[in-house]
């Protein structure tokens, strides 16, 4: 045979039949990946949200439940996050849990139930893990964690955490956030290669939700969070809003305190979205009905609130911080809830709704139905902000 003699005619055709084919089909993955939605294009999609932080116990009336949702909407708001527990005994354990018995965490039934009624109810939703405490030594927050071993404890953390993110998934949740009140771990200097932990975490979440995904931090630490991580809000968990026992003397002083108090994280805030070009979102904005609510008690949403029908508490605490919040914060949330710039406040979720109590002026927690932080929500929502 010749050398340099071409192929019979029929193996060329056969070759150019399947270049064909593999070029077509090279072109339809590409179009079908540019097709997919981005999860910019996820994000960008929702309106500003204004709403509550519903913690989710395990619920004994599930119907119940839902009449506290129903009312959630009668006042105007437009979202609820869903504040769901994993469980260690104190700040020095070892192991978080998924714990779903009574007493402790909702059964997945419960919450995708609870997920499906608020969609219903056209309220946009939230879902974030927290740590909760079981037997917490005095004084112990849940951003004081320092397990004695750190690798264990995030596995199990991470077990947890995806467990809920693909729940999250199957329901169509909006965002889902990490981290919330965990100060310690998302420290360097508390906790050695803690990004690194958190980045590897997000990248496993991201492969079961689809949705906007925030970490829940401190104001001072929150921006730095958002910049060395793959998250799609600065979102931030503003500290307890303690007043000085000098401020205390009179209401005057203590409006005082409060307006500098907010005036500071506002400007906080305003100064990292114009550094980064990323909304932000904040949580847990409340005190306690109690006398000493300005203490700065540390948040506990899965606590037992003790009743007293005998003594009415001091719901004169909550409205005032309230009422300080709403003053400062007012242009960023008109009415009715969530026609605000979305591109500067994504989103504000007030503590706490409860779906397992009343409320009332014998509840000590940070429940606002049934107290006098409730009403001026509704006239707030309703475009009375005096």
């Amino acid at each position: 045979m010749r050398q340099g003699f071409a192929p019979p005619p029929r193996v060329t055709r056969s070759r150019l039949v399947l270049c064909v084919l593999l070029w077509c089909l090279m072109g339809q993955a590409s179009y079908g990946q540019l097709a997919q939605p981005t999860e910019a294009t996820r994000t960008d999609s929702l309106p500003q949200l204004v709403g509550f932080d519903v913690p989710v116990p395990h619920l004994d009336d599930l119907d119940r439940a839902k009449v506290q949702l129903d009312r959630v909407v009668e006042l105007g708001v437009n979202a609820v996050r869903f504040v769901v527990p994993l469980y260690q005994p104190h700040a020095g354990s070892r192991l978080p849990r998924l714990d779903q018995r009574p007493g402790r965490g909702p059964t997945d039934a419960d919450l995708l139930s609870l997920i499906e009624h608020a969609r219903k109810l056209g309220l946009h939703t939230v879902v974030t893990p927290r740590i909760a405490f079981t037997r917490p030594q005095r004084d112990e927050r849940v951003a004081d964690i320092s397990p004695p071993q750190w690798e264990a404890w995030w596995v199990a953390y991470a077990q947890g955490v995806t467990h809920y993110a693909q729940l999250s998934e199957r329901s169509g949740v909006d965002v889902f956030g990490l981290a919330d009140g965990l100060d310690s771990a998302l420290d360097p200097l508390q906790h050695v290669g803690a990004l690194n932990r958190w980045d590897a975490l997000i990248a496993d979440v991201r492969d079961s939700f689809a949705g906007a995904l925030v970490v829940w931090a401190a104001p001072e630490r929150a921006a730095v969070v958002a910049d060395a991580l793959d998250l799609d809000w600065i979102a931030v968990r503003p500290p307890a809003l303690a007043i000085e026992e000098r401020d205390l003397k009179s209401e005057s002083r203590r409006t005082k305190a409060m307006a500098r108090y907010w005036k500071l994280l506002n400007r906080q805030l305003r100064d990292a979205q114009e550094d980064q070009h990323r909304p932000v979102a904040l949580v847990g904005i409340g005190l306690p009905a109690r006398p000493d609510g300005w203490s700065g008690l540390p948040y506990a949403p899965f606590s037992p609130a003790v009743i007293d029908e005998e003594v009415a508490h001091a719901s004169g605490v909550q409205s005032e911080a309230l009422r300080g919040f709403l003053s400062v914060w007012q242009e960023h949330l008109p009415a009715p809830p969530g026609s605000g710039d979305r591109e500067s406040l994504a989103g504000v979720f007030l503590a706490d709704w409860r779906l397992d109590r009343e409320g009332g002026p014998f509840d000590p927690s940070h429940a606002m139905q049934g107290k006098p932080a409730e009403a001026i929500l509704r006239r707030y929502f309703s475009g009375n902000h005096q």
